[in-house]
């Protein structure tokens, strides 16, 4: 960039600009352009021979990769500059530059660490040892947030957080990114809704959250999250291995368009009244934008920033908002946020759906919270108010900006995607500060990304009209996005209730030990789900859900048309690998790694085998985890009297692997299976190295205890390594909503 603020200290005048830059912008942030200059730029730009504006393919000067990106970053920093984000004079000029400069800086590595993990206290402990910090402003909020230099971020270090974030232990995600769920603060029995949730940090902190409020109140969480993405591929693979990763009965995900996403109908059943509108009392809208607020971890941005994609957006923004405005009911909160520093992606956004809201008849009134104040009260990020003012742009780069909607020619006004239209201009009065309450996270302002967040709540009861939607409802189906969308297996799937007189349950049951009384309690309530892949008739996997993911499944939309679901719940049981003990096990299920610590609660003693530490750490070690049963002398089994005695003579199939002795890890379970002549551990690399990674450090320090104990004349205690791993089983496998 060239000089400093304004733009027209370094922007040349349109006579001195062949291929169409801007004429110099008046200091005064109300001027008008005069009309002989508007009409003079738009001149030039019909004149000027396709393909040839500057920064385009093949056009001089500035041609070239380089020379886009050379005027692309130039652009996208006049506009910023004529935005006066922070005001006139020198001192608004400094923090702009400040501004600039962060925006400049490489963004620290995050980290949240999952604290309702029994293992969570270790995580942070390696962080610290490797040198992380920890991020004190999301601390009363019960978040444990570490930011490391980005410099520092790689070998060893780098495998290792990638690792725990495969395993769940930890995830990645921006600071700013936290705030949403925060400000959502969901509750145990709410129904919450995450429109645009794909890659799906998001929708995971909401699930967190929802059981963290579960744990602290004593119950049981009936609540649910339901996730949504319009596009196939990210909805079917980043979101569905992120909500795995929660272990959660309270996550779910759908494939819908948020712009369209349906109404949602009871049909009775958990003290719900059958017709009544789905009462979806949070709802998240992180809508798409173009993201010019990750520059410090995406650089593409300074090589194709370009004014278009917000003007673009802009509809799609704005039709979002309103859906989620819609959807929500009286009393319910809804946050709009996106990661971009765009007045046009954010606060004109903001104030064009309150505005086309509010002049709905009959409709129910609409409150913009004082986010800012909001923001404080859950985090201590340094938060900004919103914009009153800004200016918006003519689509072309380097062209004027426009104060006002009188001032746009005939040209640039239209209602296809980039022209212009009265929406995006700042209102006046009390419609102008109203936006204050909105808020922004500037990176020069707590080392963070650009980011941008506004919080509404719906303020009264109002009787809502059951009107049948059209086809808007049902394109939330046939539109949504990605390549696959009806190949996809997991889109081709499809959930049904579980009963108990199903001869399919019975086998399961019977061979698992699932305790009577609580699968009479689950199926009863709904709550135990088949899922069969396509034109399969047998079923694929066994699915746990809360009241709310149920009630959610059952409810019927507005068109009358199934949603896509692509997740439902946890899923306790799946079918072994194709191929594998093929006609020798008398069942072909098997426990999964999320459900295994559930299961140990309602299962008999019959398909559990324990090992001593020492053969357990051998079989996490073997190629494929797989070790001859003759090699395991220590293996213990349960046998007809519930009573363990070595040696397994049980049918082969899925078992359960479990430690030796008494203590916390009595209560840890690994899924495997029995082959005639081994056993398995069914489990992933990253599962199993970290188990190693860890034995191997509470070995050391468990040989550090043993020589102070030894010097201390006290008796050794060698276990306590095993103690450790224990309860990292337990944090890599346990449940946490039951």
């Amino acid at each position: 960039a060239q000089g400093s603020y304004p733009p027209s200290a370094f922007l040349p005048s349109c006579t001195s600009a062949a291929l169409g830059r801007m004429p110099p912008r008046g200091r005064g942030r109300g001027r008008r352009r005069g009309k002989a200059e508007q009409k003079q730029w738009l001149e030039a730009k019909r004149q000027q021979p396709a393909g040839k504006e500057e920064g385009a393919a093949g056009a001089e000067p500035g041609a070239g990769a380089a020379g886009r990106a050379a005027s692309a970053e130039e652009d996208f920093r006049a506009y910023y500059e004529a935005q006066r984000l922070f005001g006139e004079g020198p001192e608004a000029a400094a923090e702009f530059d400040a501004l600039w400069r962060a925006l400049r800086s490489p963004l620290p590595v995050t980290v949240r660490v999952n604290g309702q993990l029994p293992a969570a206290a270790r995580t942070e402990e390696r962080l610290t040892r490797e040198g992380w910090e920890r991020r004190k402003e999301f601390d009363r909020t019960g978040l444990s947030v570490w930011q490391l230099d980005n410099a520092r971020y790689s070998g060893p270090l780098r495998t290792w957080t990638e690792r725990e974030n495969r395993s769940g232990a930890l995830s990645f995600q921006e600071l700013v990114s936290l705030v949403p769920a925060l400000l959502l603060a969901p509750r145990a029995s709410d129904l919450c809704l995450d429109l645009c949730a794909a890659p799906g940090s998001k929708s995971a902190q909401m699930v967190e959250a929802l059981q963290r409020q579960a744990a602290a109140a004593g119950v049981a969480p009936t609540g649910a999250v339901l996730s949504g993405d319009a596009n196939a591929q990210r909805c079917c693979l980043a979101l569905y291995r992120v909500l795995a990763k929660t272990e959660s009965a309270a996550s779910c995900a759908v494939l819908a368009n948020a712009k369209d996403f349906p109404m949602l109908q009871e049909v009775g059943g958990y003290g719900a009244v059958a017709g009544a509108r789905v009462e979806l009392s949070r709802i998240l809208a992180d809508v798409p934008c173009s993201g010019d607020g990750t520059t410090r971890k995406n650089a593409q941005v300074w090589r194709s920033w370009n004014r278009k994609e917000a003007l673009g957006l802009f509809s799609l923004q704005r039709n979002i908002l309103m859906r989620a405005l819609f959807l929500l009911p009286p009393g319910g909160i809804l946050v709009y946020s996106t990661c971009s520093l765009n007045p046009l992606e954010d606060e004109a956004v903001v104030s064009a759906a309150l505005k086309r809201w509010r002049e709905r008849d009959c409709i129910e009134p609409v409150t913009l919270v004082d986010t800012p104040a909001a923001c404080r009260d859950v985090c201590d990020l340094p938060v900004a108010e919103g914009l009153t003012q800004w200016v918006v742009p003519a689509p072309p780069r380097f062209g004027p900006f426009y104060t006002c909607w009188q001032d746009v020619p005939e040209e640039l006004r239209g209602e296809a995607p980039g022209m212009l239209r009265p929406e995006m201009f700042c209102g006046t009065g009390a419609e102008a500060d109203e936006l204050r309450r909105c808020a922004r996270f500037f990176p020069h302002r707590g080392d963070v990304g650009g980011f941008f967040a506004a919080v509404f709540r719906k303020d009264h009861t109002v009787p809502r009209p059951l009107a049948a939607e059209g086809a808007s409802a049902v394109a939330a189906r046939a539109k949504g996005g990605g390549p696959n969308l009806r190949t996809h297996p997991l889109l081709q799937a499809r959930f049904s209730r579980i009963s108990l007189e199903d001869s399919r349950w019975q086998e399961l049951a019977d061979f698992f030990g699932v305790d009577a009384a609580w699968a009479e309690d689950k199926i009863s309530r709904g709550l135990l789900f088949w899922q069969f892949m396509h034109h399969k008739e047998e079923p694929s996997r066994v699915a746990l859900t809360t009241e709310g993911v149920a009630r959610l499944w059952q409810a019927q939309s507005g068109s009358g048309r199934e949603l896509p679901w692509v997740r439902l719940g946890l899923f306790l049981f799946e079918q072994l690998p194709k191929g594998f003990l093929a006609g020798i096990a008398p069942t072909r299920w098997r426990a999964t790694v999320e459900g295994a610590q559930l299961l140990d609660g309602v299962l008999s003693g019959r398909r559990r085998l324990r090992l001593p530490a020492e053969e357990l750490r051998r079989v996490l070690a073997a190629e494929h985890r797989q070790v001859p049963l003759a090699d395991l002398p220590g293996l213990l089994a349960c046998d007809a009297q519930g009573k363990e005695a070595p040696g397994f003579k049980g049918a082969c199939g899925g078992v359960f692997v479990g430690v030796c002795g008494s203590g916390p890890w009595a209560q840890c379970w690994l899924p495997g299976a029995v082959t005639p002549r081994q056993l398995r551990l069914l489990i992933d690399d990253d599962v199993a190295l970290s188990l190693l990674d860890a034995l191997a450090q509470n070995a050391a320090s468990s040989n550090a205890g043993v020589e102070r104990a030894q010097a201390n004349g006290q008796p050794e205690r060698r276990h306590c390594c095993w103690a450790g791993l224990a309860a990292l089983i337990c944090g890599r496998l346990s449940l946490r909503a039951a």
